[in-house]
């Protein structure tokens, strides 16, 4: 085991912890239609994320990478 697998590790449930905050505050916002949409799986949120981060220049890792290269990187 690497000794910087603790480290990984406990970065990994900072970040989910952080990302599942802003989910969960950002669907206090949401129309009961769009989560509606989602959990019958009208919607595909991934899909629907990945254009959002592209239409702000950021790739799937999160990192800027200029929106042309971004939207190369939405599945389609």
């Amino acid at each position: 085991m690497s000794p910087y697998a603790p480290t990984e590790t406990r970065i990994e449930q900072a970040l989910r912890a952080e990302a599942d905050k802003a989910l969960s505050e950002a669907f206090q916002g949401i129309d009961s239609s769009v989560l509606l949409g989602i959990v019958q799986g009208l919607a595909d949120p991934r899909q629907m994320a990945a254009r959002a981060l592209a239409d702000r220049g950021l790739g799937q890792d999160g990192r800027y990478i200029g929106r042309q290269a971004a939207w190369e990187q939405v599945p389609a």
